[in-house]
C-alpha cells in the first residue's frame, strides 16, 4: 500500500512538472490537428522543442529516468530506442544514464 502511495505521489509531481514544461516551452498547442492515423485531435504536443530549453529538457529527462528506474529497474531491458524524431533526444539521455546501448530504428 505504501509503495502505491509513493508511486501516486511521484506521478502527481511528474505530471505537475510536465505541465509546467509544456507551458514554458510552448510545446502544447490547441487547435485542430490531424494525426498520422487520420484522427483529429484538439491539441498537439511538440516534444521536438523541449531540448532547446536545457533546464526543461533536463527535468523531463530525469522524469523518464526516475519512472523507468521505479517501474523497471535498470536490469529488465538491454537497449533503448526513441520514437523518431521527437523522442530520440530523450532516449539518448535514458540510454546514457542506464549505461545501455541506444538504437536508432529507421522507418
Amino acid at each position: 500500500m505504501k509503495e502505491n502511495l509513493l508511486r501516486d505521489d511521484f506521478r502527481r509531481r511528474a505530471e505537475d512538472i510536465i505541465c509546467q514544461v509544456l507551458r514554458k516551452t510552448a510545446a502544447l498547442e490547441f487547435g485542430t490537428f490531424k494525426l498520422p492515423n487520420g484522427r483529429i485531435t484538439p491539441y498537439y504536443i511538440d516534444l521536438r522543442v523541449i531540448p532547446s530549453f536545457p533546464d526543461a529538457f533536463e527535468r523531463i529527462s530525469e522524469i523518464y529516468v526516475d519512472a523507468i528506474r521505479r517501474d523497471l529497474g535498470g536490469e529488465k531491458f538491454d537497449r533503448v530506442s526513441g520514437i523518431p524524431l521527437a523522442g530520440m533526444a530523450f532516449a539518448v539521455v535514458v540510454a546514457y544514464r542506464f549505461h545501455k546501448p541506444f538504437i536508432y530504428v529507421r522507418q
